[in-house]
């Protein structure tokens, strides 16, 4: 083998090793997403007194959105098992 060939089989490791997967950020967006999740539900009974809303407007807000989310789980994993996690997230 030459040592040219042996170099570049050694860049193509190093390069294999640099684009590992990382949960890392995957982990921090789960965290800031729940934060964002429990801050609007401790937030949302005084936005709705400022905006002069009734408490069954809210709690139809929040029923239609965690539906939503429900319903879209299904696709978003399907989308996201046949075309990857990280097209999505891009």
């Amino acid at each position: 083998m030459t040592e040219a060939a042996t170099a570049t089989g050694d860049e193509q490791v190093g390069e294999e090793a640099s684009g590992a997967f990382s949960m890392k950020p995957l982990m921090f967006e789960t965290f800031v997403c729940s934060m964002a999740m429990m801050s609007f539900v401790a937030l949302a009974g005084p936005i709705a007194r400022v905006l002069g809303l009734e408490p069954w407007q809210v709690g139809g807000a929040m029923t239609a959105s965690g539906i939503a989310w429900m319903i879209m789980a299904r696709f978003w994993g399907g989308l996201s098992d046949r075309r990857g996690a990280r097209r999505l997230t891009a």
